[in-house]
């Protein structure tokens, strides 16, 4: 089950998403709470991000998931980018990651003129790159970066 976040749900995907950390960038700056609850209020409220909740059978919550259109000059339509998808680490290996895949996928479907999904992951995550190969995605481009400020 899936619910869109509103500015009460900060903490809950805060917490969340600090389980992320061990597989993200070394060195990221981890924000504080409060950093972060701002930077909620305002994503919740834009209507190009989406955020939501993903449930368990007892409306738990178990993980959350992230996405944004993107508009492409390439393709002259829209691209669905999926920000951020964590679950639980008790809930991994469920189905739930790929039910919140297939959601956003839906989702975008219905607003007709949006042509893939995308999503990045860290080179060194394993088990999320077996992840997306396994449910469908194509390994199909690399991400560069290069840090603007030290």
């Amino acid at each position: 089950m899936f619910r869109e976040a509103m500015k009460e749900d900060a903490k809950v995907f805060y917490e969340m998403y600090e389980q992320l950390r061990d597989h993200v960038e070394k060195g990221c700056d981890k924000p504080s709470l409060q950093e972060y609850m701002e930077l909620f209020s305002r994503l919740v409220e834009d209507e190009n991000y989406k955020m939501w909740k993903i449930l368990d059978e007892n409306e738990k919550v178990v993980g959350a998931i992230t996405a944004n259109i993107r508009e492409n000059l390439f393709h002259c339509k829209k691209i669905v980018y999926v920000d951020e998808i964590v679950i639980s680490e008790e809930s991994r290996g469920k189905g739930f990651g790929k039910k919140g895949l297939e959601f956003v996928a839906d989702y975008y479907k219905k607003q007709g003129d949006v042509v893939k999904l995308e999503l990045s992951t860290d080179y060194e995550n394993t088990p999320a790159r077996g992840f997306y190969s396994h449910i469908g995605f194509d390994d199909y481009a690399a991400l560069y970066k290069i840090k603007l400020h030290k």
